[in-house]
């Protein structure tokens, strides 16, 4: 939470802090300054105009005026850099690349984040099955994933830490790297008769416990993100053929939100954004299994609560490393989600726009941290 000045906002009660011209017009330390707001009648603004900060105690930016858009949807966004109206925009979803009819150039932002099918053992005896979370890991290929939903731009994950780790707490070797082999379907689908699934007439696997036939189905439980829908769709295409019935249950992110925070899930695909400190213990520890934790999974495992607890103590970074890696490990041998992919955040911008370079993100707005070294045209100058 950012702190109020006091001498602006004391007169004001909070249920109308969002309508004070002090927030419509804030005041900062940073390389540029309010300018002036298009705000429509119903409240939306619709332009943000700054100008250069002249009390900023930085390098002064290269760019005189900077216009920032907002819009109600993404098409509008793209219609509108298609027109030339806006020199760029930002996005996670790749699929607006193939909208653009102009030329621009790309430029990715690693963040420190994951999407991962997290499994809610509780609320289906299915899945409480190793075996069963271990065949559905070991079928996807996260690299088809990625290729055709992201159009290259992510990385495979096969751990609760992000790909590229390193990039965000120096001196982290690779972690939760890919496995030196895969199994085929025809061995997952051996390993799966041999546990007693048996496939049955409907192409269904089925397993009779405690004299019960209990059918191999799940549901998977899908916020309406375009990315998401369609990890979703490959998903189950994938495990229809080893047997596997899932249904997909695709909410609203309202909606979804609310499912999340009651866990009234079997299966969750979503995603964990974690700080640059790449602290596991939100995420894993046993203590956040239900809400306010943000433990998807409700993973429950007293040696990695053991070692979470052990990072939170140790001031040493190199311990800290090796005790990340011996958590991570952990997690993964127990299979309580799929990790499947750290999509990169995209920049699009004109070819006219210099000076935005690819570097690790915190998080997505962070990219704006650059802006004092973007220009827009260049001179030759004698030396």
């Amino acid at each position: 939470m950012k702190d109020l000045s006091r001498h602006l906002f004391a007169d004001t009660p909070p249920a109308n802090w969002h309508l004070s011209e002090y927030n419509l017009k804030p005041i900062g330390s940073g390389p540029y300054a309010f300018d002036v707001a298009e705000i429509r009648p119903d409240g939306f603004i619709s332009t943000y105009s700054l100008k250069v900060n002249p009390r900023y105690a930085g390098p002064a930016p290269q760019i005189a005026r900077l216009g920032l858009r907002f819009f109600p949807n993404p098409t509008e966004m793209v219609k509108a850099f298609n027109a030339g109206a806006i020199d760029g925009f930002a996005s996670l979803n790749p699929e607006l690349l193939d909208e653009i009819n102009r030329s621009y150039q790309l430029v990715t932002y690693p963040l420190p984040s994951y999407y991962a099918t997290f499994f809610n053992q509780s609320q289906n005896p299915v899945l409480s099955d190793q075996t069963i979370r271990r065949a559905l890991t070991n079928s996807i290929d996260r690299q088809a994933l990625i290729t055709k939903i992201f159009h290259g731009q992510a990385t495979p994950a096969y751990g609760p830490l992000p790909a590229r780790a390193s990039q965000w707490q120096a001196g982290l070797p690779t972690l939760s790297a890919a496995p030196t082999s895969t199994p085929s379907l025809a061995e997952i689908t051996n390993r799966l008769d041999l546990a007693g699934w048996k496939m049955g007439d409907n192409n269904v696997r089925s397993k009779t416990i405690r004299k019960t036939v209990v059918p191999l189905r799940f549901t998977l439980t899908v916020p309406q993100v375009p990315f998401l829908v369609a990890t979703a769709n490959e998903l189950r295409a994938t495990w229809t053929q080893l047997g596997v019935e899932v249904d997909l249950n695709i909410l609203d992110p309202n909606d979804a939100l609310t499912t999340i925070q009651n866990r009234d899930y079997q299966a969750l695909l979503y995603g964990n954004i974690l700080n640059p400190s790449l602290d596991l213990y939100a995420f894993w520890h046993s203590s956040q299994r239900f809400q306010p934790g943000l433990n998807l999974a409700i993973y429950s495992d007293r040696k990695t609560d053991q070692v979470l607890e052990a990072i939170r103590r140790e001031l040493d970074p190199q311990k800290t490393r090796g005790e990340l890696a011996q958590a991570s490990d952990l997690i993964i041998g127990n299979y309580p989600a799929i990790f499947l992919y750290s999509p990169d955040y995209l920049f699009v911008a004109s070819k006219g726009l210099f000076g935005a370079t690819s570097t690790p993100l915190a998080e997505p707005a962070d990219r704006l941290r650059q802006v004092t070294h973007w220009y827009v045209r260049t001179t030759r100058s004698l030396k």
